[in-house]
């Protein structure tokens, strides 16, 4: 990617893959500091009380390393771990978190999506807080985001696209290019 980046001038940022409860993460780290296109890490974390869930102590130790290395960690877990997400973020609250795929809210009962909405309600007091793919209430903090290509199973990147375009037809231009666009440079620290 940063070979990439260096020829082409894209990808603006990457979010690289580290696991925040190895060993080795002292030296992940270290390498993704040189490489100027890594802005954050995504880790998926397992399922507590198992070892390397966000409870974990060398899970938020590495979760505290990030700040040493400006990094951002983009958080892939279902909603109902997000009370795990907000007691981590006490240890480092200067590390952004980002929450991908909205919190995974595929339970889509009553009941479901009432938990996944009271879960994102409190990640959301957290200041350092964001999320990909949803949160279209507060575009400050919201970004678009696919998973393209993994998302070409279900509709081309236009589809996609064009389904968030649709769906935020109604809000304010400044809204929506926070959403598309200004969000995202800033949490990532992206040129325009």
């Amino acid at each position: 990617m940063q070979r990439l980046q260096d020829e082409t001038g894209r990808p603006g940022a990457h979010v690289a893959q580290a696991w925040l409860d190895r060993d080795d993460l002292a030296d992940i780290l270290k390498l993704y500091q040189r490489l100027s296109v890594v802005r954050s890490v995504r880790h998926k974390p397992r399922s507590n009380p198992a070892p390397g869930g966000m409870a974990d102590p060398a899970f938020r130790d590495g979760f505290r390393r990030l700040a040493d290395h400006g990094l951002l960690l983009d958080l892939q877990t279902p909603w109902w771990h997000l009370h795990e997400a907000i007691e981590m973020a006490t240890h480092a609250p200067e590390v952004k978190i980002v929450l991908n795929h909205a919190g995974l809210p595929s339970d889509r009962s009553s009941e479901g999506l009432d938990g996944w909405r009271k879960a994102m309600v409190d990640f959301a007091a957290l200041p350092q807080a964001y999320v990909k793919v949803s949160g279209i209430g507060i575009p400050d903090r919201a970004m678009f985001a696919s998973n393209f290509p993994v998302d070409g199973l279900c509709g081309s990147f236009e589809t996609i696209f064009s389904g968030f375009a649709e769906a935020t037809k109604d809000k304010s231009k400044n809204d929506r290019e926070r959403l598309f666009r200004r969000t995202a440079e800033q949490v990532y620290g992206l040129d325009r």
